[in-house]
């Protein structure tokens, strides 16, 4: 295996931090640990990193222990939430900067390594231009291009699309998820977006409360959820019904009563009273123009 979390424990106090936390990463795989702020997640991904010491466990990556490495001599990159670029710096050279001071590389060297990271990412046309005037989605780049140029065996990425508004973040999704593919390097990706995660990873970590609750490929975690917390966590689930709401339809007529309609674009949600039970219904697409307080029957598609 090549990456191995085996036992792993951070504990800041009695009830918060990661405990007996196992997982198993193949190369080339992209792994997404999801869950709410507090699960333990992001103490993870620091331990990983080397910026936090572990109280008990191992970290094996490629065969080595890595536990109490420090970060400068792990084959580990990061990119972080606030992308930590340079600010002072135009683009070629915060992505040559790896290059220069852990790879010992001239700065011409490094400049020219590092033309093939921006080339990667789409940003060649930008080597000279000062980070400040770049926009949110393109200072991230620069900061993949950063963390790959060093080339190594692991990235890291703590929940990098935070800080962009949703159209931007939909394009930056879609950037690396084909990166990931053309340089099929180990991602291990933290979110609390469930969307996020379901899209981009080949399986999913959901975590609560510092423990591991599923581990499974998108699919599993969302329509095989083994406990209640996951079914909720990844995507509205009708308890009563066992049933996601996208596999339920309305009909006129009937005992049901709609109780509120939540229009949001490409997709309708309706909160519909049966007996003492309130269940969900998202409907894609148009829909019949359906009212508040209208008897309706709840069919499975």
């Amino acid at each position: 295996m090549f990456l191995e979390l085996n036992d792993l424990s951070k504990m800041y106090d009695e009830h918060n931090g990661v405990r007996s936390f196992d997982l198993s990463v193949e190369e080339g795989e992209f792994v997404t640990m999801l869950g709410p702020s507090g699960c333990g997640k992001t103490t993870v991904l620091n331990m990983l990193g080397g910026f936090l010491r572990p109280d008990g466990g191992e970290i094996i990556l490629d065969g080595r222990d890595i536990t109490r490495t420090i970060p400068e001599e792990r084959p580990v990159a990061t990119v972080f939430q606030n992308y930590a670029l340079f600010s002072n710096l135009n683009v070629i050279d915060n992505v040559a900067y790896g290059l220069r001071y852990y790879h010992q590389l001239k700065k011409s060297a490094a400049r020219k390594a590092a033309r093939k990271y921006l080339e990667l990412v789409g940003l060649s046309d930008y080597a000279q231009t000062m980070i400040y005037h770049l926009s949110g989605g393109q200072q991230q780049r620069v900061a993949l291009a950063r963390s790959l140029a060093i080339e190594p065996k692991l990235l890291l990425l703590d929940e990098p699309f935070s800080n962009l508004d949703a159209a931007l973040r939909n394009q930056v999704r879609q950037d690396l998820k084909a990166l990931q593919k053309k340089t099929n390097i180990t991602m291990l990706f933290v979110t609390h977006d469930q969307e996020e995660a379901l899209f981009l990873s080949d399986r999913i970590v959901v975590m609560r409360r510092g423990e591991i609750s599923q581990v499974g490929t998108p699919k599993e975690i969302y329509y095989q959820p083994q406990t209640e917390d996951v079914a909720q966590f990844v995507g509205s689930m009708n308890q009563t019904l066992s049933i996601r709401p996208e596999d339920l339809t309305l009909k006129a007529g009937g005992e049901a009563v709609i109780e509120r309609i939540s229009f949001y674009g490409a997709y309708t949600d309706y909160l519909v009273r049966q007996d003492d039970d309130l269940i969900l219904i998202k409907s894609f697409g148009k829909q019949p123009d359906w009212q508040p307080g209208q008897a309706v029957t709840i069919e499975k598609e």
